[in-house]
């Protein structure tokens, strides 16, 4: 098994609140060996020459925009090695969406990003999300030199402190093998799809309904995945966990009664939903008897209608109508 990359990170921030924040939760990570604030682009500017950089973190929004891009394109351009995070207000950014992805800027939607109004209690998930995403780049992004100077950088650690019971010396032998590997390597890893698996999308109100579903599917040899425990939050490692599985099933009970007596499901399920089409998922959808609002793009083979009485019996057909997805009738 590869050991990560330790990893020396520039946060580049005026919004020192939320650099505190980040720094905080960096820090907790075993794979950090250092981590630097710059709260100004010129201060960033000489740090990267000082440091030896590899991971950056900066909010543009926190600067005059055009500086702060210029700033990221030609560091960019000049060192390709270092990997960059976009750590920023994504409401804020909607709000000047027109100039935030004018022109060369465009390319941010690619970019790796965190959102600071991330929930406090969705915040570790999605630095989980975003460290495999860093070091699956690095592994294939960096220098031969780079990884030399990260292995001297914790040598020379190592040697301050002999009696630290820190990761780092696990890392370097394995640093060391990994550099003829990193040399060949031209692409990074796509995310794989894990056979058998299903993500199920459901309100965290509606435990029991969840177990039991799970615990059915998990009996006929099927791994289970499920969000984290928010109800108005739909993250970055959400989307990833939905990608990764190759089969959605979408718990829809009723959220807000309507005028006409019918009921609403709760919005980020819809939301899930949208992301599961988008990413070409086979759906099952088991919908609440009552709930009229579960959106469109899906065919009726898919809709699995249940009262709080026959679940299990609409448990079973979801079942059913996966299998079916892999020629198993």
């Amino acid at each position: 098994m590869k050991e990560n990359i330790p990893l020396n990170i520039l946060i580049i921030d005026a919004e020192t609140d939320t650099v505190e924040l980040l720094k905080n939760r960096l820090q907790l990570n075993k794979d950090v060996l250092k981590t630097y604030v710059s709260t100004s682009i010129k201060n960033a500017k000489i740090e990267l020459n000082s440091k030896h950089i590899n991971v950056v973190f900066i909010d543009p929004l926190s600067f005059d925009l055009d500086e702060a891009s210029k700033f990221i394109f030609n560091v960019r351009g000049t060192l390709p090695e270092i990997v960059f995070v976009l750590f920023y207000n994504y409401f804020k950014a909607e709000q000047r969406s027109s100039e935030f992805y004018r022109g060369q800027r465009s390319r941010f939607t690619h970019y790796y990003k965190l959102n600071k109004q991330t929930p406090i209690e969705n915040f570790q998930d999605e630095m989980v999300y975003i460290f495999q995403k860093i070091q699956s780049d690095l592994r294939w992004r960096m220098s031969d030199q780079n990884i030399k100077t990260l292995i001297q950088q914790s040598e020379d650690l190592i040697n301050k402190n002999p009696n630290s019971e820190s990761e780092i010396p696990k890392v370097l032998e394995e640093l060391r093998d990994q550099l003829d590997q990193l040399r060949r390597q031209t692409t990074p890893k796509a995310e794989t799809v894990t056979k058998k698996s299903i993500f199920i999308s459901y309100r965290f109100t509606e435990i029991e309904y969840k177990k039991d579903l799970a615990d059915h599917l998990i009996e006929n040899g099927y791994s289970v995945v499920t969000g984290m425990e928010s109800n108005q939050y739909i993250s970055d490692a959400i989307i990833a966990r939905i990608k990764q599985c190759e089969f959605f099933l979408c718990l829809m009970t009723k959220h807000q009664e309507k005028k006409d007596g019918t009921f609403t499901t709760s919005p980020w399920l819809l939301e899930e939903k949208g992301v599961a089409l988008a990413s070409n998922k086979k759906l099952v959808l088991l919908i609440e008897e009552g709930v009229t609002d579960y959106g469109g793009l899906q065919g009726d083979w898919q809709r699995i209608h249940f009262s709080s009485k026959g679940f299990m019996s609409a448990a079973k057909q979801a079942l059913k109508q996966i299998k079916s997805f892999e020629g198993e009738n």
